[in-house]
């Protein structure tokens, strides 16, 4: 008659384990990748054995309870906040051929949902001006976020190759996440980032 309340409690223990999907998940390793500029969050990674699959949370820095899971990935990534810590590039290193900028848009707290992944586009915007009616077609297509220039614009950089007459090497472009349009006028946006008093 013992095992009847245990049989019981293990049921209902996994009922609310199955429940707690904002729970940390058990991981062979945790690793914080990043913080918010005002350090009121940070990113969190989690992988998770045997396949090495990574999640990644917002963790709110006041109460690790609070938190979201924002993407789920299998190799490299790197995090990259807006100066106003209401945006978060991801940089997905998907595989030795391919890398990708994904867009998250702060919502309220340590919400973020996804905006969209601009790789895609930018090499659309590298074909525009290069006056390619389609994007090039290589075999290692690479967009990397370098940077943040201030709270809605940030720093793409385009390479990648298929061989020596088929390339393309530190491309930069401007991307704003607010108005979703691109620009290569980078003398425009250094001229509004800089003050210099001329004596």
């Amino acid at each position: 008659m013992k095992s009847v309340p245990v049989i019981l409690s293990f049921f209902f223990a996994n009922i609310l384990l199955a429940g707690e999907t904002n729970a940390p998940p058990r991981s062979s390793g945790v690793s914080i990748l990043g913080w918010s500029p005002a350090h009121s969050f940070y990113v969190e990674q989690h992988t998770l054995t045997p396949n090495e699959v990574m999640k990644v949370w917002i963790v709110s820095s006041k109460n690790a309870k609070e938190r979201q899971l924002v993407y789920t990935h299998g190799r490299s990534i790197e995090v990259l906040f807006s100066n106003d810590g209401h945006w978060l590039a991801i940089n997905d290193h998907a595989g030795s051929n391919i890398a990708n900028v994904v867009l998250f848009r702060q919502q309220q707290g340590v919400d973020f949902r996804r905006v969209e992944d601009v790789s895609v586009k930018a090499w659309a915007f590298l074909a525009s001006k290069m006056g390619l009616k389609l994007k090039p077609g290589l075999d290692h297509q690479y967009v990397d976020a370098i940077r943040w220039t201030d709270d809605h614009t940030i720093l793409l950089c385009i390479y990648g190759h298929t061989d020596h007459r088929n390339f393309v090497e530190d491309w930069l472009c401007l991307y704003d996440v607010e108005s979703r349009t691109f620009s290569t006028d980078l003398d425009k946006h250094n001229k509004r980032h800089a003050t210099m008093e001329v004596k």
